[in-house]
């Protein structure tokens, strides 16, 4: 469900990218995983408009029926760039979008919204805050996050154990030598008495 989450963000946005809802377009609009340093952050807002996706993790706010109902925490990262000075980057100025813009922008896009998935809550902002505002080759980039939160279901995999009655196994202790291949004890099956 993380991943569908995150693509479904990443869907919405460039959704409404491609209306014209935004008055700009997207340099990077992705997905990531890891955990990104600031430096790899300025160095991909200084290509211009950005946006990511972070999953940040998740709780069970409880259990019904074996259904495991989580609430998620996902960051969108979004940053820009200018070649006037910190506040250009923060405002925008002229045609060129301010990193405070596109938080906005994000928020009024994505919350509330469920983004095409059967959420049991959609997603709801939670916070806003800077990541890095920081000049570097005579460019200044800001870049802020944007935490929603949303709830979601995983199902317990339900496996027939009824007929399960034996369980064999072999394993080696650290530190000894390797033993050789043992040989398979039929007597433990009692269904195969050869």
């Amino acid at each position: 469900m993380i991943g569908q989450i995150e693509d479904g963000i990443l869907a919405t946005l460039k959704a409404a990218e491609t209306a014209g809802l935004l008055g700009y377009q997207f340099a990077n609009l992705e997905s990531y995983s890891e955990r990104l340093t600031e430096d790899q952050l300025v160095d991909m807002a200084n290509r211009g408009p950005s946006a990511w996706v972070v999953w940040v993790g998740d709780t069970v706010i409880r259990t019904v029926q074996g259904e495991k109902h989580l609430r998620g925490t996902f960051d969108v990262l979004v940053g820009t760039r200018s070649l006037r000075n910190q506040k250009a980057a923060r405002h925008g100025a002229g045609d060129t979008v301010g990193a405070y813009q596109m938080a906005a922008d994000v928020v009024a896009v994505l919350d509330g919204s469920s983004v095409g998935l059967p959420l049991l809550a959609p997603l709801e902002m939670s916070r806003r805050g800077v990541i890095a505002v920081r000049e570097s080759d005579k460019r200044t980039a800001a870049i802020y996050a944007v935490t929603f939160s949303c709830d979601y279901a995983i199902q317990r995999a339900h496996l027939d154990l009824e007929d399960f009655t034996l369980v064999a196994g072999d394993w080696a202790l650290p530190g000894q030598p390797p033993q050789e291949e043992p040989e398979p004890d039929y007597l433990a099956n009692p269904d195969n008495p050869e």
